[in-house]
């Protein structure tokens, strides 16, 4: 069995990689609905976003919480991703940072907690943030 702790060490060739990826800049942010009722966005880091679009530097795991001792819950397999384009980069955050209570209800709900939109649908202040709602419609 895989042991996920090796996928959280970063080893002096997944620096060099990572150090040949030069950031991108992204255009998409992804805004979910807090299970607070508060609204959350997501600015994925442009260095992080080239990674994974590169290839074979990040792997296919999250932490979804600690347990009673304190140890994390992973999940994923641990496999490293393949290069991606753009869409599939920006749905991987997502899905890895996105809480998985989040994610679950908007998959079973039925109207949606998670938009991933161009950072100019979102209003240039953020002024009264917790009162925002994500919109019915289509997105």
């Amino acid at each position: 069995m895989w042991d996920a702790r090796r996928a959280l060490y970063i080893d002096s060739y997944t620096r060099q990689l990572s150090a040949r990826v030069k950031p991108q800049p992204v255009d998409y942010r992804i805004v979910f609905e807090r299970d607070d009722d508060g609204v959350s966005v997501v600015n994925p880091a442009p260095h992080y976003v080239a990674m994974l679009r590169a290839g074979n530097i990040i792997r296919r795991l999250r932490v979804l919480a600690d347990n009673a001792n304190g140890k994390p819950i992973y999940d994923g397999d641990g496999a490293l991703l393949p290069p991606m384009s753009e869409q599939e980069a920006i749905e991987f955050v997502a899905w890895r940072d996105v809480p998985a209570s989040v994610q679950l209800s908007h998959a079973t709900g039925n109207r949606p907690r998670i938009v991933i939109c161009h950072k100019d649908q979102l209003p240039q202040t953020r002024v009264f943030r917790n009162a925002w709602r994500l919109s019915d419609g289509d997105h």
